[in-house]
């Protein structure tokens, strides 16, 4: 284990193992967001023999407080991505999906094969949604197509918010680019729902699973809502949204590609 971990350090992946958002991206996503120590174990006793690997955190677990607490992080990301992760794995050793990108098995998978997938995607997207410092309104490319799009960021986190609160049952709050329209749109997913699936560019999304907020908020989801715009990664936004607009493949622009 030793061995692998150290390899790890060094390359940014461990051997026989793809990363969640393919090898190139996640190469780069570590050269911006470097390696926690704390994470080796998790990723070298669960998934170095699987095709897919569980990223480590973009920050440390106690970085999103007072917003996010470090126990809720924890928890989400040490138990419940991790599971997604190992259950894909599992499901997917001796199929077809075994040979295919993680976007590709979204697209074509269904049932169990597919919530695992579509949540190992989706908890990987969310944790770059966010990062410590951040919240506040955005700016660049995202500002003017908010404003274009809503009117106004007041009104777009308006609509955001209530959608994300009073989304019934599990699920996901995403902004989208909507290629077809070439404009920014507000959707919910429900359980392991993905834009991917409907054609749509995922700029930014916020988990609405009570894992991602029980334990510090109950089942106050607005609370939590709330709390999460303080948060939210408005320069990942912005890099995804370039792309987005650029009319890159959109793999290309979720991180895709092997």
């Amino acid at each position: 284990m030793f061995a692998a971990v150290a390899r790890r350090t060094a390359t940014g992946t461990l051997p026989g193992a793809v990363t969640l958002f393919g090898r190139k991206s996640f190469e780069g996503y570590y050269r911006d967001y470097p390696l926690h120590p704390r994470n080796f174990g998790v990723m070298a006793s669960l998934f170095s023999t699987g095709k897919f690997e569980l990223p480590a955190l973009p920050y440390d677990y106690n970085a999103l407080e007072p917003y996010i607490s470090a126990k809720t992080l924890k928890f989400h990301h040490d138990k419940h991505h991790a599971t997604y992760v190992k259950n894909l794995n599992e499901l997917i050793k001796g199929t077809d999906y075994e040979n295919q990108k993680l976007e590709d098995i979204i697209r074509n998978a269904d049932g169990p094969t597919f919530n695992n997938a579509a949540q190992a995607w989706n908890h990987t997207f969310f944790w770059n949604s966010m990062k410590p410092n951040g919240g506040g309104e955005p700016t660049g490319l995202v500002k003017e197509q908010i404003d274009r799009c809503f009117s106004s960021f007041s009104k777009y986190k308006e609509e955001f918010s209530e959608k994300a609160t009073k989304h019934f049952g599990s699920g996901w709050a995403w902004l989208v680019w909507c290629n077809e329209k070439r404009r920014l749109e507000v959707i919910e997913t429900h359980d392991a729902g993905n834009p991917i699936t409907m054609k749509k560019w995922p700029i930014i999304t916020c988990d609405l699973w009570e894992h991602g907020y029980y334990l510090d908020r109950q089942n106050d989801r607005g609370a939590y809502v709330k709390s999460w715009w303080s948060v939210v990664n408005w320069d990942f936004a912005n890099e995804k949204l370039e792309k987005a607009m650029r009319g890159d493949p959109i793999d290309e622009t979720v991180g895709g590609g092997q």
